[in-house]
């Protein structure tokens, strides 16, 4: 994500996910991929100079997968 300002990469890797029951119209029919062993790595840049502000990872984070997907996947 960006604006004029700052340019924000968020890059997850999902490792083994479970499959969880997700409201649909107020009922449980749906589904979810949840995986509790994500890897997810941050960076935020200032746009104008192009210096990081940010930039760290993060393991074992919470990662719910649901909805239309394939154009956020990047291979």
């Amino acid at each position: 994500m960006e604006n004029k300002n700052y340019l924000l990469e968020i890059l997850v890797q999902r490792e083994a996910a479970t499959a969880l029951a997700s409201p649909i119209l107020g009922l449980m029919d749906g589904r979810i991929e949840e995986s509790m062993n994500a890897l997810v790595e941050v960076k935020l840049t200032d746009r104008k100079t192009g210096k990081t502000i940010f930039n760290d990872v993060g393991r074992n984070a919470g990662l719910e997968v649901a909805g239309k997907i394939e154009e956020i996947i990047i291979l």
